[in-house]
């Protein structure tokens, strides 16, 4: 199965300039370095298991760039190995979680080969900013009060967001836990 992955942090890239020459430079030992720097990185991702660049083994990864308001970007193109009785050509869904109609993936968050959910996410921050709310008002006031705290428009974006991200995530949860198997809903 082929996809690109993004995004990326750019320091998984090395590359090495020579002013008299019009081309990087890279040596084995830097392509090396590369494909360890991204196995470490992948490794968090449990889904993400079995990849394999698109170039043949020996040669440089092939990243491209890519930009976004939060500045630059890595996207690597890869293979990922087909699950086992997969029917679906691209057994994206086996690897990725939808989110917001866009397919992503997401680090594990203890020794589980299981990734973290969007749903199991959104519950944990929602359990502790109403913990907080609940059992700590005033420091609850303290902190959502615009014009006394920096973490006021962060909290305030976080809770807009769960209000457009948790029902989706729930409807689809109770629509895959009352369907027939291997059902997905759009």
């Amino acid at each position: 199965m082929r996809g690109s992955l993004y995004p990326l942090p750019v320091v998984l890239q090395s590359s090495v300039k020579d002013p008299m020459a019009s081309r990087d430079i890279v040596d084995e030992d830097l392509i090396a370095e590369e494909y360890e720097l991204l196995d470490r990185f992948l490794a968090g991702y449990p889904t993400l298991s079995g990849w394999r660049s698109t170039n043949q083994s020996g040669q440089p990864i092939p990243y491209q760039r890519g930009f976004n308001n939060s500045g630059e970007y890595l996207v690597l193109p890869l293979i990922l190995p087909k699950p086992v009785g997969d029917m679906d050509p691209s057994g994206l869904e086996v690897r990725s979680v939808d989110y917001h109609g866009v397919p992503y993936v997401y680090p594990g968050l203890d020794s589980s080969s299981l990734p973290a959910h969007p749903f199991m996410v959104w519950w944990a921050i929602l359990f502790v900013l109403s913990r907080l709310a609940r059992y700590q008002p005033n420091e609850w006031l303290e902190l959502t009060s615009i014009s006394r705290s920096g973490h006021a428009v962060a909290i305030e974006h976080i809770l807009g967001e769960a209000i457009r991200a948790v029902p989706e995530l729930a409807l689809k949860a109770i629509i895959r836990c009352a369907s027939p198997a291997g059902f997905q809903p759009d």
